[in-house]
């Protein structure tokens, strides 16, 4: 699931160059006493000296992706997901493969929590992740329909 989909958000991002994914392991310093290791980060190209060699991302990347799993799915839809929010990820996404379903979470206005960009959707909903703008070249929209 995690190779797959950072497939697709490769695709997604690598036609315009408009930034770098990147896979577990790396440590994500979002505080000097919370490092995080997401499944999946993005992180746009003119904030790409963030990532410091060794594999540290230092401060908020700008989408995570945390794949839950059952003993993961607590923690990752409460306190992570409202660790990022403090810590100014832009985006958030919450895969849960056993319900089939992945959840979107932008930044509010104040940038201080989430807000759900949509209800719970099947992976058949097809959204355009609004990190990354529309493209004249190629589509870079995300399929969600693609992720199963």
């Amino acid at each position: 699931m995690q190779r797959r989909l950072g497939r697709l958000l490769d695709r997604a991002t690598g036609v315009e160059e408009l930034g770098r994914i990147y896979f577990a392991p790396v440590d994500v310093r979002l505080s000097p006493h919370d490092i995080v290791q997401p499944d999946i980060l993005f992180i746009r190209r003119d904030r790409l000296a963030s990532y410091q060699p060794g594999g540290v991302v230092e401060g908020a990347p700008d989408l995570v992706v945390e794949i839950a799993t059952p003993t993961s799915r607590l923690q990752d839809d409460g306190p992570k997901k409202a660790l990022y929010a403090r810590a100014g990820v832009r985006e958030y996404w919450l895969v849960d493969p056993a319900a089939g379903g992945l959840r979107v979470f932008v930044q509010n206005e104040r940038g201080d929590r989430f807000g759900e960009l949509a209800p719970e959707h099947r992976v058949s909903f097809t959204q355009r992740c609004s990190l990354f703008p529309p493209s004249t070249s190629r589509r870079s929209s995300l399929e969600y329909a693609s992720v199963p």
